[in-house]
């Protein structure tokens, strides 16, 4: 049962993977997709780690984080729309420090997703809506993370980044 807004749990983040390995031991389903919204949602990367270690399914992580990105960056004044041009106050907002640590604090959970299995274990979609996430806000930072970790292994989705590229001419990745 969550905590009512603004309280914190009494205990700690080893004290809750003592407990999620008890509960995941005699019978919790570690694969519950509210699982991965309720540890992402309240910061609980030791947690994550855990249960990727335990084979835990958390391939929803790329829509949590673009979903949390574009949440972000709404609350900054940064609309983000598919099928259109770029959106000059988007791109501005995804090169800003106050994004680029907001980035770097999500995109640890993604590294660490990567440690244990591989892009291919997205669902084209969720994938997708990451790639159209970062390519409105000009994160080449992002695009070149997915280069790198095998996105190209991938032909459709390689072709769909081309694609949508293409669409966003001028910008350099």
């Amino acid at each position: 049962m969550p905590l009512p807004s603004g309280q914190k749990s009494k205990l700690s983040e080893a004290d809750v993977i003592r407990l999620v390995k008890l509960l995941v031991r005699h019978g919790a389903d570690a694969n519950d997709k509210f699982v991965l919204g309720c540890i992402y949602g309240a910061d609980g990367f030791g947690v994550f780690k855990e249960l990727l270690s335990m084979n835990a399914d958390m391939s929803e992580i790329a829509l949590q984080i673009a979903v949390d990105m574009r949440s972000f960056a709404h609350e900054n004044g940064a609309t983000l729309k598919f099928g259109e041009a770029v959106i000059l106050k988007a791109a501005q907002f995804g090169k800003s420090v106050k994004f680029r640590e907001f980035y770097r604090e999500k995109m640890r959970y993604f590294e660490e997703f990567l440690k244990f299995k591989s892009l291919k274990e997205l669902k084209k979609g969720r994938l997708r809506f990451f790639i159209e996430t970062n390519l409105a806000l000009d994160n080449a930072e992002a695009v070149k993370f997915l280069l790198e970790n095998g996105l190209c292994d991938l032909a459709d989705e390689c072709e769909f980044l081309r694609k949508r590229r293409k669409f966003t001419a001028g910008r350099r990745f």
